[in-house]
């Protein structure tokens, strides 16, 4: 008995104080030491081979079972930024950084079979990320602003898709029926329709660049890996986070499923390989109930349970429940009567839009049905509001960790309900394009991705057959409704340019609309367009600094000018021109949009640990300013 007691106090340490199990869940095993930066990593069809892309220049294919290298492909004349394998195994795709190349390989013999070369037009070509359809005839390869589709077969260029946006898509990827593409953009995954190439859905939440985008081998699932160290797992039919592994201590750079989907691996310094069975080790279900279809007053509050179905031998759990914190807030929580005897429950963690319960058993485990909790929420405003369950975990009476199904059933509108809360029903305007229950830039993106579309489309505001400037000028009076003047949101930043809004200002000007709306619309982007224009042009501090072996160098401009970074050692001798051309007015802060220096002098030779000076060259030379290389 007193053994049973110290084990279960032990698991109550160890269950309740790592609110979001830092490793949820539990690493296997790591298989390549944090030696050398790996950008992106893939498994062949079969499961038996690794691939990795690296900062070394090379691609190298390990043996999963043994873990021993097989090949190092040479030819890039940069750091390899993506690799993929063509559905049979037979083919490597890889793409190079400055290189602008994608190169293809036998994986049989290691051998180079072709180099692809079409993204040279200009700066915003680069060569990414690349990815196989999944019938194995094309291979895509996504830059900056566009993405090419080449015949695997020919060789040959099939198609040039404009993504729209100057943004780095370091991740492009196929659904498993090839009928949607996603890609990364800054912290923002986009998915695209290919039949039709309209812009799907968008999803956001990591805090920094997205490096890498992977579907599960059944399609059912989306997987984001990021600078912010987390991998982001999305339901795709529902666009609802499921879960978020953390474990790497620097930047992630790739991630990749395994061919039976029990596996997801995760790259960065080092890989690790995260066990995904787990999810199928217990039958329980666990949801929250029941479903209100009443709204309720302001004010008011109202009580659900988390309840667990079919359990076996449970002795604990630990859920996050997340809210809409304009529509609802947390007011208290209470144990349920599924747990037996003596039962430890831990503070909640209370955050803006979740809170975060758990509470374990010291009397042994539990069967069946029950109420592991009581939460009772206040309504702040009668508006549509779900409750979603994630990072729910089970623990039985041996400790073990259990991944149980969380039921959060929703509808095509993507409305929370039979086991959540839904106060009201929502009616969205027109001009709420993505039907995310707000009027905002992304939906301002939608329509402009989709200009000159014809036929049904939610774009198409006014219904009159084709998406054009007048439906973009009346998403901005809706938008424009919301506050007196925008602000410049990063995400604002990431998604739009000075030469964009300048753009459609001047279509719209040209109209010249008469009704009321319209022109609030237009006042709208003359106010959206001054918050994007610099008020002088300025030389921001590089980030990170220090670094190694990679920074980004920030400038704004408040004129259009030709753009050069130059970059000195100590002595005063230049060491690299960062030649960016001519640049519009505008922002250039986030990483996507900033000036990018690899560490190395005009030579392509990394150069050594010390202090470093840059300076911008526009339509004035700023002054200098300090940087720090550490290795």
């Amino acid at each position: 008995m007193t053994k049973t007691i110290t084990s279960l106090f032990i698991l109550l340490t160890l269950f309740l104080i790592n609110t979001f199990a830092a490793d949820y869940p539990p690493r296997q095993k790591t298989i390549l030491e944090p030696q050398q930066y790996i950008y992106r990593i893939t498994f062949s069809p079969d499961g038996s081979t690794l691939a990795s892309g690296s900062l070394d220049k090379t691609v190298r294919l390990w043996d999963v079972v043994s873990e021993q290298q097989k090949f190092v492909l040479a030819g890039h004349a940069d750091r390899v930024e993506s690799v993929a394998f063509s559905p049979n195994g037979s083919i490597l795709a890889s793409a190079g950084w400055n290189d602008r190349t994608v190169r293809l390989w036998d994986v049989a013999s290691g051998k180079p079979k072709a180099i692809l070369i079409g993204h040279t037009d200009d700066v915003f070509s680069e060569a990414l990320s690349v990815a196989f359809s999944p019938d194995g005839n094309t291979v895509a390869s996504a830059g900056i602003s566009t993405v090419h589709l080449w015949n695997v077969a020919s060789k040959q260029l099939k198609a040039t898709l404009i993504l729209g946006g100057q943004s780095w898509r370091r991740s492009v990827a196929f659904s498993p029926d090839g009928s949607t593409l996603a890609s990364a953009s800054g912290s923002i995954v986009h998915l695209w329709d290919i039949a039709s190439g309209q812009l799907k859905a968008f999803r956001t939440g990591h805090s920094a660049d997205i490096r890498s985008v992977a579907f599960s081998p059944d399609g059912s699932t989306l997987a984001s890996g990021s600078r912010d160290k987390t991998v982001r797992l999305w339901d795709v039919a529902s666009g609802q986070l499921k879960s978020i592994f953390t474990g790497h201590q620097r930047e992630l750079l790739s991630v990749a499923f395994s061919p039976d989907g029990s596996t997801l691996a995760s790259g960065g310094q080092g890989v690790i390989l995260w066990d995904l069975t787990a999810s199928a080790t217990t039958s329980a279900i666990v949801r929250i109930s029941p479903a209100l279809t009443q709204p309720l007053n302001i004010g008011e509050q109202f009580t659900v349970s988390l309840n667990i179905i079919g359990g076996e031998n449970i002795a604990g759990y630990q859920a996050t429940v997340v809210f809409d914190p304009t529509a609802l807030i947390y007011f208290s929580s209470a144990k349920g009567d599924y747990l037996s005897g003596e039962v430890h429950s831990a503070v909640p963690v209370i955050e803006k839009n979740y809170v975060t319960l758990g509470s374990v058993s010291l009397a042994g485990g539990s069967d069946g049905d029950g109420t592991l909790a009581t939460i009772t929420f206040q309504v702040l405003d009668s508006k549509a509001s779900g409750l979603f369950l994630f990072y729910v975990t089970l623990v039985d009476a041996e400790g073990e960790r259990l991944f149980p199904c969380v039921e959060n059933d929703i509808t095509e509108d993507g409305i929370v309900e039979d086991s959540t809360v839904i106060l009201i029903e929502p009616i969205y305007p027109a001009e709420d394009i993505n039907g995310d229950g707000v009027v905002n830039i992304q939906d301002l993106v939608l329509v402009s991705s989709n200009f000159g579309r014809k036929g049904e489309n939610k774009a198409d505001v006014n219904g009159d057959g084709v998406v054009d400037i007048v439906d973009l000028v009346k998403v901005a009076a809706a938008f424009g409704n919301a506050a007196e003047a925008p602000s410049l949101y990063p995400q604002t930043l990431a998604m739009l340019s000075t030469a964009d809004v300048q753009g459609w200002l001047t279509q719209a000007q040209h109209l010249n609309l008469t009704d009321v709306t319209l022109q609030r619309g237009i006042r709208f982007l003359e106010q959206f367009l001054t918050a994007l224009t610099p008020r002088e042009t300025i030389l921001l501090p590089n980030y990170p600094n220090p670094f190694n072996p990679e920074t980004w160098i920030p400038y704004q401009l408040a004129s259009s000018s030709d753009v050069q970074i130059v970059i000195y050692d100590t002595r005063g001798t230049t060491i690299r021109h960062l030649t960016l051309g001519h640049q519009p007015v505008g922002y250039y802060t986030t990483r996507d949009r900033a000036a990018y220096w690899d560490g190395r002098n005009g030579l392509g030779e990394r150069v050594a640990t010390g202090v470093y000076f840059y300076q911008l060259q526009a339509d004035d030379t700023s002054p200098l300013r300090k940087m720090v290389i550490l290795k």
